[in-house]
C-alpha cells in the first residue's frame, strides 16, 4: 500500500481520481489498465493520479506512485515507467526519500540532473506538502500543475521520438557505409520487429535453440548473415508473414553486425553515439511499431512524395484511437462476438485496443484467483 501520510498531504487520499493498485491481480475499468499491472508488478506501482472523464469512462494518467526496494532501484523504475510512455510524472517512494522523475525522459549517459528526467532527486517526507503541492490533487484538478512543470514535458524526450531520432542517426550510418535508403530502412524495421520478439520472450532461448540458432549471431556485433536469414524464415514459417521483407544477399555483413551492435547496446567508435540501452522493448508499447512504419514508409527524399503517401497509410495516435473507442463504448458497447471492422486498417491500432479492451471486460468479469 502506498505511504499513508504522503497520500494525505498531497491530498490523493480523497480524490476519486485516485486509484489505488493495491493488488496486481485486479482488473481495472480503464484503457491503460494492462499498462498498470505491468508497472504494478515491475516497478513497484502503487497508485495512479487520473484526470477523469466519468461520463465517457475515459482517463488520463497523470501521476505514478511508485515504492523501491532501494535507491539504486528507483532509476530502473523510472527508466522501465518512461518505456511505457504513458505518464508525465513519476513520484518513486524509496527507503529514505522521495524522487520525482519526469516519466516523458530519461538518459543513462551521465549528465545534469533535468537532462536525466530527475525533476527532484530527494524529497523528505515532511516537506511533501510544500515541495510537492504543484502536484496535489487541486493542483491537478485545476491545472496548476502544467503552469510549474509544463515546460518538462515535451514530446520530443519521449520515447518514441528519442527512438526514432536514433533511427534516423542509424539510417545516416548506414547510407554512408553505402546500403540503399529501403534496404536501410528494411533492415533496422527488421530489427526493431526481433528485439520486440526478443525483450518479449517470444524468441526466448528456448526457440532459438529449437532452430539451432546461437542469439549471439542474430542479436550482437558477431551477427553473421547465414544465421539472420535463418532467422527471419523460420519467423516467416513460423507466423505466416513477414514484416519489413528482406534478402541477406542484399546486404553486407558490416551492415549487419552495425545495426545489432547498435541494438544490443555497443557503442560504435566515430560519428555514430546512440544510446540504445536506455531502451526495453518488453516494456515500450507495441503501437510505437506504428510510429516506426510511419517513419519508413513516409520519410520523404528529396521532395519525392513517399510511399506511404502514394498509398494512403497514415499513422493514427493512440489517444485518438482511446478517444473513439471511449465515444463508441457510449453508443454501442463492445462485447464478445462482436465483429469489428477497420476499413482503414494499417498497423492494427483500432483493432489491437478493441482486443484489449474485450479482454479487461472478461477480466473485470472472471473471479480473482488465490
Amino acid at each position: 500500500m502506498c505511504s499513508m501520510a504522503v497520500l494525505e498531504s498531497l491530498g490523493y487520499d480523497q480524490s476519486p481520481n485516485f486509484i489505488d493498485i493495491s493488488d496486481v491481480r485486479k482488473p481495472f475499468s480503464s484503457r491503460f489498465s494492462h499498462v498498470y499491472r505491468r508497472a504494478a508488478e515491475d516497478c513497484g506501482l502503487r497508485g495512479v493520479y487520473v484526470l477523469n472523464d466519468r461520463q465517457r469512462n475515459g482517463d488520463v494518467p497523470v501521476v505514478f506512485y511508485c515504492k523501491a526496494r532501494s535507491e539504486a532501484d528507483s532509476s530502473l523504475i523510472h527508466q522501465r515507467i518512461w518505456n511505457q510512455d504513458v505518464v508525465p510524472f513519476v513520484l518513486v517512494e524509496t527507503p529514505s526519500t522521495l524522487r520525482l522523475y519526469c516519466g516523458f525522459r530519461f538518459g543513462k549517459k551521465a549528465g545534469d540532473d533535468r537532462s536525466r528526467g530527475i525533476l527532484e532527486a530527494s524529497i523528505a517526507f515532511n516537506e511533501v506538502a510544500d515541495r510537492l503541492s504543484s502536484l496535489s490533487a487541486d493542483a491537478i484538478d485545476n491545472g496548476r500543475v502544467w503552469a510549474v512543470w509544463g515546460d518538462e514535458v515535451t514530446p520530443r524526450t519521449r520515447v518514441d521520438w528519442t527512438l526514432l531520432d536514433n533511427l534516423r542517426g542509424l539510417e545516416r550510418e548506414l547510407r554512408c557505409q553505402g546500403l540503399a535508403r529501403d534496404l536501410a530502412h528494411a533492415l533496422i524495421g527488421k530489427f526493431v520487429y526481433l528485439r520486440y520478439l526478443r525483450d518479449r520472450k517470444i524468441l526466448s532461448d528456448r526457440k532459438l535453440s529449437k532452430w539451432n540458432i546461437d542469439p549471439e549471431d542474430v542479436f550482437s556485433r558477431k551477427a553473421n548473415l547465414d544465421s539472420f536469414q535463418d532467422i527471419n524464415q523460420h519467423l516467416d514459417d513460423w507466423l505466416n508473414g513477414a514484416i519489413f521483407p528482406l534478402e541477406a544477399n542484399t546486404i553486407r555483413s558490416s551492415h549487419l553486425q552495425l545495426v545489432a551492435g547498435v541494438f544490443s547496446g555497443d557503442s560504435p567508435q566515430g560519428q555514430l553515439h546512440l544510446d540504445f540501452q536506455s531502451y526495453d522493448f518488453s516494456y515500450i508499447p507495441i503501437e510505437t511499431l506504428s510510429v516506426i512504419y510511419e517513419q519508413f514508409l513516409h520519410s520523404p527524399e528529396k521532395g519525392r512524395l513517399s510511399r506511404g503517401r502514394k498509398a494512403g497509410a497514415y499513422y493514427t495516435p493512440l489517444p485518438l484511437v482511446n478517444y473513439m473507442l471511449n465515444e463508441l463504448e457510449m453508443r454501442r458497447p463492445l462485447v464478445e462476438g462482436m465483429r469489428v471492422f477497420d476499413p482503414s486498417c494499417g498497423s492494427g491500432a483500432f483493432l489491437v485496443q478493441c482486443y484489449r479492451a474485450l479482454v479487461e471486460k472478461r477480466l473485470l468479469n472472471a473471479p480473482l484467483r488465490p
